[in-house]
């Protein structure tokens, strides 16, 4: 079982040498151009804030950094979506490699990365290769300060901090977070210790300069995502139809990137685990063992993937 499984561990470093020697290579080569938000990014890396307009700064200080070693050119601007990748792959094998086993980690690393958005996001540098990672990160910590030592909690602070700078998106984490301490009758003690509160307290601390910023710039952050949710007073007043036709949009181009395919076995994974919650009444009684994990083997590709 140790060989077969050394063996996996082999496999998911050759596969992940060869995707990434052939990401290099093709940003290395590719024709295209900068895309609008690639352009936008790469601006703002040109001139270095504590914020911007609409996103937090990490994009920028990732382009900057690699503008800087490799020069402005499109390869410079896109090396940190490889590398990136490449971290998100390395967290998701030992992740998946802990809670289950290493062949399960192999494919599930194979799979993150045949899937359309996840491919494309690999060699585009937006905000989404370092939001997708630090919210890997903050998982895995998570996962560490749950199952062996409560000091993670305070890198999973650290990682959701980081990744609020990077997508404000990184909020959500953090209900998610204390819904399953809720749902998990193993791991709702957490609810009355101190450690996930301070790791939440660490990650607004990193999301002051954003306050600070907006301070000083009327608070333009906040009526941007405001109106992108349709409650700004400088947008036109809120209309039912239209939003649940954005919404209705939204979910459709959710399904295309992932693929109709990926969707459904995504529907089947949550019905055949929330009928197992049902049954069992705790998330971590969906597992094949007995040892403390806090993932069931119904929510793999759900959590890895959403």
């Amino acid at each position: 079982m140790l060989e077969r499984n050394s063996n996996y561990t082999l496999l998911f470093y050759i596969f992940l040498g060869l995707i990434t020697i052939f990401r290099f290579w093709f940003i290395a080569s590719s024709p295209f151009d900068l895309a609008e938000d690639e352009a936008h990014y790469w601006e703002w890396s040109r001139n270095l804030d504590i914020s911007y307009y609409s996103k937090g700064p990490v994009v920028a200080y990732i382009i900057f950094i690699f503008t800087t070693i490799f020069g402005s050119t499109e390869f410079g601007v896109r090396f940190g979506a490889v590398a990136i990748s490449a971290g998100i792959a390395v967290i998701t094998y030992y992740l998946i490699s802990d809670i289950f086993d290493k062949k399960k980690a192999f494919y599930s690393v194979i799979l993150f990365n045949i899937i359309p958005v996840f491919a494309a996001g690999a060699l585009i540098m937006t905000i989404d290769p370092p939001y997708l990672f630090f919210w890997a990160l903050a998982l895995f910590f998570t996962y560490k300060a749950i199952n062996y030592d409560k000091k993670w909690w305070y890198a999973v602070g650290i990682a959701l901090g980081i990744g609020l700078l990077s997508k404000y998106t990184m909020a959500m984490f953090i209900p998610l977070l204390f819904l399953f301490l809720l749902l998990s009758k193993t791991n709702n003690h957490w609810l009355v210790k101190k450690e996930p509160y301070l790791s939440v307290i660490i990650g607004l601390m990193f999301f002051t300069q954003v306050i600070i910023w907006n301070i000083q710039h009327d608070w333009v952050s906040f009526r941007h995502v405001a109106g992108q949710a349709g409650i700004s007073s400088d947008d036109a007043a809120w209309d039912f139809y239209t939003s649940i036709m954005n919404l209705l949009e939204f979910a459709g181009s959710q399904i295309g990137i992932i693929t109709p395919l990926i969707f459904i076995g995504m529907i089947y994974a949550s019905v055949k685990a929330i009928k197992n919650i049902r049954q069992q009444r705790d998330i971590t009684a969906l597992l094949e063992d007995d040892k403390k994990k806090f993932i069931g083997d119904d929510y793999l590709f759900l959590i890895i993937f959403s």
